[in-house]
């Protein structure tokens, strides 16, 4: 699974007119930003109703760019209530952090979040 899977995916979700939650384990799969940036586009097209998103992507391709694009998806989920980002092993940064915090600030609704950020190069400034 890589960037052409991811594509499709991202193709069908708006389809999906009564998804609520999206769990998705994607680790150590080929995904990487642009994957994740169609990923987030078809969550966006799927509509307003989603209210858990839970994304392992561990061991993925996915850096400051492909969390860039969930944190905004994030500020444009107005019903997104629980968050779950399993990110260890990816080439994250503190600047990624930034734009996913910036996501979280606008996202009205989110009342848990859990992260996995471990074998990632985050500091306290992320």
């Amino acid at each position: 699974f890589g960037e052409a899977g991811a594509l499709c995916l991202g193709n069908v979700l708006p389809s999906l007119k009564k998804l609520t939650s999206v769990m998705l384990s994607l680790g150590n799969t080929r995904i990487g930003d642009e994957g994740m940036f169609e990923l987030c586009k078809g969550l966006q097209a799927s509509g307003p109703r989603l209210c858990k998103l839970i994304l392992w992507l561990s061991g993925t391709r996915v850096t400051d760019k492909g969390i860039g694009a969930i944190g905004e998806f994030m500020g444009n989920a107005p019903t997104l209530s629980v968050l779950g980002l399993y990110l260890s092993h990816t080439g994250i940064t503190d600047a990624g952090m930034v734009d996913l915090g910036f996501g979280m600030q606008t996202s009205s609704n989110l009342k848990n979040a859990h992260f996995n950020f471990w074998g990632t190069t985050i500091t306290d400034a992320g």
